[in-house]
């Protein structure tokens, strides 16, 4: 969550929410059943109204990943989350890939 002035985008907060990548093509949040899929996006618009109560100026601004990988790139799903569900919630959405340099390293430490 967070606001935009012009070109500049101030993110403040973040809430997590819940993704597997699918491997079947067309589906939304992971597969699941139409129904799971339904439940899940109204379960994601209803903690964005509830944020938004408190906070009136925040809207969503875009999403992010956290990887296991040191130097981590999107990948073609990121993509296509970026350009079809995420453009449900903002026209242009920030994507952030944050790696978890804990677990890189951890990893690589017990090679």
């Amino acid at each position: 969550f967070g606001y935009q002035e012009g070109l500049v985008v101030t993110i403040v907060d973040a809430e997590e929410i819940e993704y597997t990548h699918s491997s079947t093509p067309g589906t939304q949040f992971g597969g699941g059943t139409e129904e799971e899929q339904v439940a899940h996006k109204q379960s994601i618009q209803t903690k964005i109204e509830l944020h938004q109560k408190v906070f009136t100026r925040h809207e969503v601004v875009g999403w992010y990943r956290v990887s296991d990988e040191e130097h981590a790139t999107p990948t073609e799903e990121d993509l296509r989350m970026n350009t079809g569900v995420m453009r449900d919630f903002n026209e242009s959405p920030i994507f952030v890939l944050m790696s978890d340099t804990n677990t890189a390293s951890n990893t690589s430490n017990h090679s």
